[in-house]
C-alpha cells in the first residue's frame, strides 16, 4: 500500500506548489509594480554611492595641505574617481579613465548630474579652503560605438540589467530619484514598459520544486510499468508528459520571462523555437538523454539480439547495412548539433582563436558531453546488434576493402570540403574497429573493452565537433569577407552624405555657434570644434577620422593644425579649396565633396563646407573633413573604433586585400605580398569568385568591380593544425569528464571499486596509460608555466627598447625648448616616431596633461582621459623610477603602458615631461602566442595519449599471446590423454613458464603412471570389496534356505519335496542375480578403447532427442544454426544422450505432465555446451555426490553403471559433465566438449 501512493504522493506536492506559486503571483500582480520596484531598487543604489561619495570627499580633507596635496598618500584611498582642482588647474586625479572635461565653475556644489558626449556623472563637489573636489559617480557611459570592446550602457551597479534611459529635466512625467534632502538630482524612463508583473524569486523556487516533483513521479510510475514488462505504455507515460511540459516551458519562455536568469538569455544563444538560449539547449539534452536511458533499458530487457541471431542470411546483411546508416545518420547528426551550437552562439569557441572560459562556455561544453553520452548509448546498441548477425570471423580482405574505402572517402572529403564525404569514411572506419576489436555485447564484461570504445566515440564525437568548426570558419569567412569587400567597392556612402548635409543645416542654424562669431572678438575655435565632433559627428560617423577647420570672414584660416600646403604661404579658403578639391567630386549635396584617391583603394574622403551667414555677410566657413577609417588594421585601435555594425572582424586573422586589372596589381594593402605569393593565373579560375580557392596556407575570395577591375581579399587558411586543435580540445574535455565522472563513481560506490576484477591484459594497458597520463599532465603544465613566463619577459624587454629609443629620440628636442618652430614641430615628431617604431606615443607635459599623441583618437573618443596614470605620475614624480610598466584598460581591452620621463637639460632631479607608450596589442600579442603554446601542447598531449593508448593495447597483446597459448595447453591438460609440450624459444619470463611447464608434463606422465597404478589396485579393491558386497546379499537367502532345507530332511518332514522345490526355485532365483551382476562388472570393465573423431554433435543429439519423442511432444529441441563440431567417440556420445534422456523420462513422477528441454549452444569460439533438464523430481542433496559413481542407482532395477561410463568418455574428450537440481522442481545436466573448426 505504502509503495504504490508513494509517487501519488509527488504528484499531489508537485499541485500544491503549482497552486502556492499562483498564489504568490498573485500577491505580487497586486502588490507594488515592477516599475515602482526598480525606481527603489535605483533609488537604494543612488542612497548608497552618494554616501560612499561623501565618505570619499572626508577622507580627500584629510591629505589636502595649504597649497598642495599628498598625491602618492590620496592615491587608491577614494572609491569613486576623485579629482581636486586648485582655482582653474587640477593637481589631483584618482582616474585616467574617467573623462571630467566639465567647467568646473559650471558644476554646482553638493550633488548634481553633469552630461557630456561620453556618458553621465552624479557629481559631488565640495568647495574646501582654497581647493575644489569632485566626486564622479558614473550613471551612464556613451561611447557611441558599440563592438568586442566598448559597451554602452548604464551602470550595473546602480541600475542592474534595467533598460532606461536618464532624464534631467526635472518637468519630465517620469519617476523622479532626489537626495536625502530633496534635491532633485534625475529622472528615469524605463524603456521597457509592460503591464505584467515579474514572479517573484520564491514563486520562481516553488514552480521548479513542483517541476522535480511531477518528474520524479512520472519517472517513478514508468519505472514500474517497464520492470513489469509494459514497456510502451511505461515510455509514453515518461516521455508524453515531459514533452508537453518542455513545450509548455518553450511557449511561455519560462523562466526567462519571469526571471531574467542569464543562462536563459537568447543574446549569447539563440538557435530555434526549440533552443532559444543556453539553458534551454541543456533541458532539451536532458530530456533526450532520459529518452535514451529508457529505450536502452528496453532494448536490453527485450532480448532483441537472441532473436537476431537466428535471421537467414538475406536478413543479416540488411540489418548490418542498417546498422551502418543509423551510425552515420546519428554521426551526421551529432555534426549538426556542434555546427548549430557554433554558429548560433556568440560565444568564441575555436580554441585556435580564444582561450578565453566562462561560465556560458562550460554549459555550452556540458551540452556537448551530454550529447556525446547519448550518441554512446546509441552506438552501444548499434553495435550489439551489429555483433548478434556478424560471424565470429570475418575474411580478412574485407578489413582492407574497408580501411581503403574509408580512407579515401576521408581523403576526398578533406580535398574537396566535403563534410558529408568525411562522416561517411568515418563510418566505415569505426565499423572495421567494431569488427577488428570485437567489443562484446555487454562491453562492461570486458573493463578494457569498454575503456577504448568510449575513447573510440569521444574521438568520433571530437572529429564531428572540430569538423563542424572548420565548416562554420569557412561560412563566417565568406559573410565577412564579402561584408568587407562591400565597405571597398561602396563608392560613396549615400546615408553618410544625407546625414552631412543635414548637419550642414543645423550647425547653419545652431545659435550657441552663430554667436562665438558674433560676438566674441577671439573666437573660441575649440568650443566649435567640440561641439560639432561631439554634439553632431557622433554614432554614425565614428567610422570617420573628423577634423574641424574654421575660416574666419575673410577666409583666412584660425588654426594650422594638420595643414602642409606649403611652409610660407598664409593659409587662405581659397588656397584650401584650390589644393584640396582638385581630385574632389561634387555630390548632389551642396558643399559637399567626395574625394577618392586612385592609389588607395579603400580610401573615401568627404568635405563638407559650412557657411555661417548674417544677413549678407558670411560670419564664417566651417569645413568638415572625414577620413574614413582603415579596415585592415595593424593593431586593434581601428578595430577599437570602429562599430561592429561596420566592421567584424573575423577572429583574430587580419585581411589583406589587392586589386588587379588586367591581371596586373595595381594596389594593395595589408601583410599578404601578392607580387611574390600571388599567381594571376589563378584570377581565371571561377571559384575563385564563388567560394574562394585555398593557395599555398591562405584563403582568397575576389570580386568583380565595376570598372573591370578585380578584388581579391586574402586571410590566412584555417590549416589543418587548427582542425586538430579543436579536435585536441574537445578530446580532453570529453576525457577529463569522463575520469572525474569514473573517480566520483568509484568514491561514491566504493563497493564496485573492491569488487573489481580484469584479466592481465587489461592491468597492463591501464597501467601503461596511467602510467603516461600523469607525466603528460605535469609535463604539459610545467612547459606551459615556463614557456607563458618566457613569453611575458619577451614583451617586456621589447617594450623597454622601443621606449628607450623613443625616449633618446625626444631628448634633443625637448631640450632646445626656446625654439617655437621646434616646439609647432613636436607633433610632427611623435607621429614620425609612432610609425618608425610601430608604437603608439602620448606625450604629456610635466603637470601629466596630454601634448601631443599618435593616436588622438582614443581621447576624442572618451576612451581615456588627457590626464597620464596618476600610478605612472606618481612613481616618476614622486618616487624617481626611471620607467614604470602598468597594465591599464580602455573599454574591455587590457593593455601594457610604458612610462618614461623627460629630464631637462640633463637635470636627473627636473621632469620635463612624460612619455607614453600604450601597447595596444600587448594582450593581444601575449594571447596569439600562449594560444599558439597551449594549441601546440594540447596537439601534442592529445597525439600522444593516443598513440600511446594503441601502442599498449599492441603491447598488451603481444604480451598476453604467449600466456593465453600457455592457459589454452593447460586447459588441454589431462591426466589421461595425451600432452604436448610447448614450442617457445625464449629466454624470458614467458621463456621461463613454459620451461617449467614442459618440466611439469614430464613429471606428470610419471605420476601418471604411478598414479594409474595405484588406482587401479585401489580400483580392484573396490571392485572387489563391491562385488563381495553384492554376492553377500543372495547368499544369505541361499545359505538360510538350504539351512531350512537341510533341517527338514533331518526331521524327515511330509512336505520335504514341496519344500526341496521352493527352496530350489529361490535358489535359482539368487543364482540369476548373482549372474546379473556378473555381467555388469564385466561390462564396465571390458569397456572398449574409445575412438574420437570430428563429429557433428549437433545432428546426434537431435538424433537422439528424436527417438524418445512422442506425439504428445514431451521433448522441447533448441538448437541453433551453426557449427557445432567436436572431437569425441559417436557411440560413446549416443549412449551418454540416451542414458540422460531416459533418467530425465523415469525421473518424472506420476501425474505430472513430461517436459524435458534438450538445447546446444556455443559458449565461446571453442567451447560448446549441451544441456538436458527435466522436471521431476530432483535429486536430494544427501546422494548428489554419489550420482557418478559406479554401481549407484536411485532406480530398483538400475544397475548405477551408465553415468559413470557416460563422464570416463566425455573427460576422455577433453570435456565436463555436472549438473544442476532443485528439489521437487527438476534437475539439468550440462556437457561442455571442446569445439573445433568445420574445416
Amino acid at each position: 500500500m505504502k509503495s504504490r501512493s508513494f509517487p501519488y504522493i509527488h504528484l499531489i506536492a508537485a499541485v500544491m506548489c503549482f497552486a502556492a506559486a499562483a498564489l504568490l503571483n498573485l500577491y505580487t500582480y497586486f502588490s507594488q509594480s515592477s516599475t515602482d520596484k526598480n525606481v527603489s531598487f535605483v533609488a537604494d543604489n543612488i542612497t548608497k554611492a552618494i554616501s560612499a561619495a561623501e565618505q570619499d570627499v572626508i577622507v580627500a580633507k584629510t591629505y589636502l595641505r595649504e597649497d598642495t596635496v599628498l598625491f602618492s598618500k590620496l592615491l587608491g584611498k577614494t572609491q569613486y574617481p576623485c579629482f581636486i582642482m586648485k582655482g582653474d588647474q587640477l593637481i589631483f586625479w584618482s582616474d585616467h579613465t574617467t573623462v571630467t572635461d566639465f567647467d568646473n565653475a559650471s558644476i554646482k556644489e553638493r550633488f548634481s548630474i553633469v552630461e557630456s558626449k561620453h556618458g553621465k556623472y552624479l557629481v559631488n563637489k565640495e568647495n574646501y579652503q582654497n581647493f575644489s573636489i569632485l566626486l564622479y559617480i558614473p550613471l551612464e557611459v556613451s561611447f557611441g560605438i558599440n563592438n568586442n570592446y566598448l559597451q554602452s550602457g548604464l551602470n550595473e551597479a546602480i541600475f542592474g540589467s534595467m533598460q532606461a534611459r536618464i532624464i534631467t529635466d526635472s518637468n519630465s512625467p517620469f519617476p523622479k530619484l532626489r537626495t536625502s534632502d530633496g534635491t532633485y538630482l534625475f529622472s528615469l524612463q524605463q524603456l521597457v514598459e509592460t503591464d505584467v508583473r515579474k514572479s517573484s524569486q520564491a514563486a520562481i523556487a516553488v514552480i521548479t520544486l513542483g517541476i522535480g516533483f511531477l518528474v520524479y513521479c512520472l519517472i517513478f510510475v514508468s519505472q514500474s510499468y517497464l520492470r513489469r514488462g509494459s514497456y510502451v505504455k511505461g515510455l509514453i507515460i515518461l516521455i508524453v508528459p515531459l514533452f508537453v511540459l518542455r513545450l509548455v516551458l518553450l511557449y511561455f519562455n519560462f523562466p526567462f520571462s519571469v526571471l531574467e536568469l542569464e543562462v536563459f538569455n537568447p543574446k549569447l544563444y539563440a538557435a530555434s523555437f526549440w533552443s532559444p538560449s543556453i539553458g534551454d539547449l541543456l533541458l532539451n539534452a536532458i530530456l533526450l538523454a532520459v529518452l535514451t536511458f529508457n529505450l536502452a533499458y528496453i532494448f536490453r530487457h527485450l532480448q532483441i539480439t537472441s532473436y537476431l541471431k537466428n535471421v537467414n542470411k538475406t536478413s543479416r546483411i540488411l540489418v548490418k547495412l542498417g546498422c551502418a546508416v543509423a551510425f552515420y545518420v546519428m554521426l551526421h547528426s551529432l555534426y549538426v548539433f556542434y555546427l548549430d551550437s557554433f554558429t548560433n552562439s556568440l560565444l568564441v569557441l575555436d580554441v585556435s582563436q580564444s582561450l578565453d572560459f566562462s561560465f556560458y562556455k562550460f554549459l555550452l561544453y556540458t551540452a556537448f558531453i551530454l550529447h556525446t553520452a547519448i550518441f554512446f548509448i546509441f552506438v552501444h546498441l548499434l553495435t550489439q546488434i551489429f555483433h548478434a548477425v556478424q560471424p565470429d570471423s570475418t575474411a580478412s580482405y574485407w578489413y582492407y576493402v574497408l580501411t581503403g574505402s574509408g580512407a579515401i572517402c576521408v581523403i576526398i572529403g578533406a580535398l574537396s570540403n566535403k563534410a558529408d564525404v568525411i562522416l561517411f569514411g568515418l563510418t566505415l572506419l569505426f565499423f572495421v574497429a567494431v569488427i577488428y576489436v570485437r567489443f562484446r555485447r555487454n562491453i562492461t564484461a570486458n573493463p578494457y573493452q569498454t575503456y577504448l570504445f568510449i575513447f573510440w566515440i569521444i574521438g568520433m564525437s571530437s572529429v564531428a565537433g572540430s569538423l563542424a568548426m572548420y565548416v562554420h570558419y569557412q561560412n563566417l569567412l565568406l559573410v565577412n569577407k564579402q561584408k568587407f569587400a562591400s565597405g571597398i567597392l561602396l563608392d560613396n556612402d549615400i546615408q553618410g552624405e544625407y546625414l552631412l548635409n543635414d548637419i550642414s543645416l543645423k550647425v547653419q542654424a545652431d545659435p550657441s555657434i552663430r554667436n562665438k562669431f558674433k560676438l566674441e572678438p577671439f573666437v573660441n575655435i575649440d568650443f566649435v570644434k567640440q561641439k560639432i565632433e561631439r554634439y553632431y559627428l557622433r554614432d554614425y560617423f565614428d567610422k570617420y577620422e573628423v577634423k574641424v577647420r574654421v575660416f574666419d570672414a575673410n577666409g583666412m584660416t584660425l588654426d594650422r593644425e594638420g595643414l602642409e600646403l606649403g611652409e610660407d604661404d598664409d593659409i587662405t579658403l581659397p588656397l584650401y579649396l584650390k589644393y584640396f578639391l582638385e581630385k574632389a567630386v561634387p555630390t548632389e549635396h551642396e558643399g559637399l565633396f567626395l574625394i577618392k584617391e586612385e592609389e588607395e583603394q579603400n580610401s573615401r574622403k568627404y568635405i563638407q563646407f559650412i557657411r555661417l551667414r548674417n544677413v549678407n555677410k558670411t560670419l564664417a566657413t566651417i569645413v568638415l573633413e572625414l577620413n574614413l577609417k582603415k579596415l585592415t588594421p595593424y593593431s586593434v585601435i581601428p578595430e577599437l573604433l570602429v562599430d561592429q555594425k561596420f566592421f567584424q572582424p573575423l577572429y583574430n586573422r587580419d585581411f589583406s586585400y589587392a586589386f588587379y586589372q588586367n591581371k596586373r596589381l595595381t594596389y594593395n594593402e595589408g601583410d599578404y605580398n601578392y607580387i611574390r605569393f600571388f599567381s594571376p593565373a589563378i584570377l581565371d579560375n571561377p571559384e575563385l569568385k564563388v567560394n574562394g580557392l585555398q593557395v599555398n596556407g591562405y584563403h582568397h575570395l575576389g570580386f568583380p568591380t565595376k570598372d573591370g577591375k578585380i578584388l581579391v581579399v586574402t586571410t590566412a587558411h584555417y590549416s589543418l593544425r587548427d582542425v586538430a586543435s579543436n579536435f585536441s580540445a574537445l578530446f580532453l574535455v570529453h576525457t577529463f569528464c569522463l575520469l572525474l565522472y569514473m573517480l566520483l563513481f568509484l568514491l561514491m560506490r566504493a563497493r564496485y571499486f573492491r569488487s573489481f576484477s580484469t584479466n592481465f591484459s587489461t592491468k597492463i594497458q591501464l597501467y601503461l596509460n596511467f602510467g603516461i597520463l600523469i607525466p603528460l599532465v605535469l609535463i604539459s603544465i610545467a612547459t606551459a608555466s615556463l614557456v607563458t613566463g618566457s613569453y611575458r619577459r619577451d614583451l617586456e624587454d621589447t617594450y623597454n627598447k622601443r621606449g628607450k629609443l623613443i625616449q633618446e629620440n625626444f631628448l634633443n628636442t625637448i631640450a632646445r625648448k626656446g625654439d617655437r618652430g621646434n616646439q609647432e614641430r613636436l607633433g610632427d615628431q611623435v607621429r614620425q616616431l609612432a610609425d618608425l617604431s610601430e608604437t603608439d606615443i602620448n606625450l604629456y607635459d610635466n603637470q601629466g596633461k596630454l601634448l601631443y599623441s599618435s593616436q588622438p583618437l582614443i581621447f576624442d573618443a572618451g576612451l581615456l582621459s588627457r590626464y597620464i596614470n596618476p600610478e605612472a605620475f606618481v612613481s616618476i614624480e614622486e618616487g624617481r623610477a626611471r620607467k614604470v610598466l602598468l597594465q591599464e584598460q580602455a573599454g574591455n581591452i587590457r593593455f601594457n603602458a610604458l612610462y618614461l620621463p623627460l629630464y631637462a637639460d640633463g637635470h636627473k632631479e627636473s621632469v620635463k615631461a612624460f612619455i607614453g607608450l600604450p601597447f595596444f596589442d600587448s594582450e593581444k600579442e601575449l594571447d596569439s602566442k600562449l594560444i599558439e603554446l597551449f594549441t601546440t601542447i594540447m596537439n601534442i598531449f592529445t597525439s600522444m595519449f593516443i598513440v600511446f593508448m594503441v601502442l599498449t593495447y599492441v603491447a598488451s597483446r603481444a604480451l598476453t599471446v604467449p600466456l593465453k597459448l600457455v592457459t589454452q595447453k593447460l586447459k588441454q591438460t589431462t591426466l589421461t590423454g595425451q600432452n604436448e609440450k610447448l614450442d617457445y624459444h625464449s629466454a624470458d619470463e614467458i621463456g621461463l613458464l613454459v620451461s617449467e611447464y614442459n618440466n611439469m608434463l614430464l613429471k606428470l606422465e610419471e605420476s601418471k603412471k604411478e598414479l594409474a597404478t595405484r588406482e587401479k589396485e585401489a580400483a580392484w579393491r573396490e571392485m572387489a570389496r563391491q562385488v563381495a558386497h553384492e554376492i553377500k546379499n543372495p547368499l544369505t537367502p541361499m545359505k538360510l534356505s538350504l539351512q531350512y532345507l537341510q533341517k527338514a530332511i533331518s526331521e524327515k518332514r511330509e512336505n520335504t519335496e514341496a519344500l526341496i522345490s521352493k527352496i530350489s526355485g529361490t535358489l535359482i532365483t539368487q543364482i540369476n542375480t548373482l549372474s546379473d551382476i556378473a555381467t555388469s562388472f564385466s561390462n564396465f570393465t571390458t569397456l572398449p578403447d574409445l575412438k574420437p573423431e570430428k563429429i557433428n554433435i549437433a545432428g546426434i543429439l537431435q538424433q537422439c532427442a528424436e527417438l524418445h519423442q512422442d506425439a504428445n511432444n514431451r521433448i522441447q529441441i533448441h538448437i541453433p544454426e551453426g557449427d557445432y563440431h567436436v572431437f569425441a567417440d559417436e557411440s560413446l556420445m549416443v549412449r551418454t544422450f540416451n542414458n540422460l534422456l531416459i533418467n530425465a523420462l523415469q525421473a518424472i513422477p506420476a501425474g505430472r505432465t513430461p517436459c524435458i528441454w534438450v538445447s546446444l549452444q556455443k559458449t565461446s569460439p571453442d567451447k560448446v555446451l549441451i544441456s538436458v533438464q527435466d522436471n521431476g523430481s530432483g535429486i536430494p542433496a544427501e546422494i548428489c555426490h554419489k550420482v557418478f559413481i559406479p554401481n549407484f542407482s536411485t532406480k530398483f532395477s538400475g544397475s548405477g553403471i551408465g553415468l559413470a561410463v557416460a563422464k570416463r568418455g566425455i573427460e576422455s574428450a577433453g570435456g565436463r559433465i555436472w549438473f544442476h537440481t532443485t528439489e521437487d522442481q527438476g534437475t539439468t545436466f550440462f556437457i561442455q566438449l571442446p569445439a573445433v573448426d568445420e574445416a
